[in-house]
């Protein structure tokens, strides 16, 4: 059973680990659209809170043991970033389903940023990307394969793409 300073040190944490991840935005992302911004956020809160505890534990004089903070990082971090990829992973299914597969002209930063937003709609699905650039070629972004452009027809075939997209960068 807890004394009352091991109660404290709990306390004191979870307001700071709550604190902490109000601030680093945790709390305003939405689960559909996790990115790695959120997985830092998450790395970065564990972190503040492990040595939340940590501190707090000596400031009160109590009894924590050296491994705690430890184990308690590492169950935090899979509790906290588990459950918020996994209803990522369920609500995102549906994407699956998309009946307009696509393929997207231009695989530079405008293509990926393209192949993002589609991927969390539930119309359209990328499929793949053709680039203009031959150092591109034969290779995946994203997951997603690269084509040239003299294997267009290929490309469509194989991926039974119904749509293209253009997402080229400018020129100038």
């Amino acid at each position: 059973m807890p004394n009352e300073k091991q109660l404290l040190v709990s306390l004191a944490t979870v307001l700071v680990t709550i604190g902490a991840f109000i601030k680093l935005g945790l709390y305003r992302a939405v689960i559909r659209y996790l990115s790695e911004h959120a997985f830092l956020a998450i790395i970065l809160g564990v972190a503040i809170s492990s040595v939340a505890l940590i501190v707090f534990g000596f400031l009160f004089q109590a009894l924590v043991p050296r491994s705690v903070p430890v184990i308690y990082g590492a169950f935090a971090f899979l509790l906290v970033a588990g459950t918020r990829f996994t209803v990522r992973a369920i609500v995102r299914r549906p994407r699956e389903k998309a009946k307009n597969t696509v393929l997207i002209v231009g695989a530079g930063p405008k293509g990926m940023q393209l192949a993002s937003a589609l991927a969390q709609g539930v119309e359209y699905r990328p499929v793949g990307f053709v680039s203009l650039v031959s150092s591109n070629h034969r290779s995946l972004i994203s997951g997603l394969p690269v084509y040239s452009v003299e294997h267009l027809e290929k490309a469509v075939r194989e991926l039974d793409a119904s749509r293209a997209l253009l997402a080229l960068e400018e020129l100038w």
